[in-house]
């Protein structure tokens, strides 16, 4: 099961799945990250966990 993370801005809160992060954020990143001449560093997970990093952003779990 895919985790799901949260982050706040001045624009308000934001909740984006692992999925969403890699459909929108992988490409880009992944771009980046060979430019840089890191290939070897690029996977899925990694892109993820930048992606919290960047975005301050915590596993979020709704409550039911």
């Amino acid at each position: 099961m895919s985790k799901t993370y949260k982050y706040e801005d001045p624009e308000g809160e934001h909740i984006y799945t692992e999925e969403q992060i890699l459909k929108e954020y992988f490409p880009y990143w992944k771009d980046r990250m060979e430019k840089a001449g890191k290939a070897d560093y690029i996977s899925e997970q990694n892109c993820i966990d930048d992606w919290v990093i960047t975005n301050w952003a915590y596993e979020y779990k709704e409550e039911r």
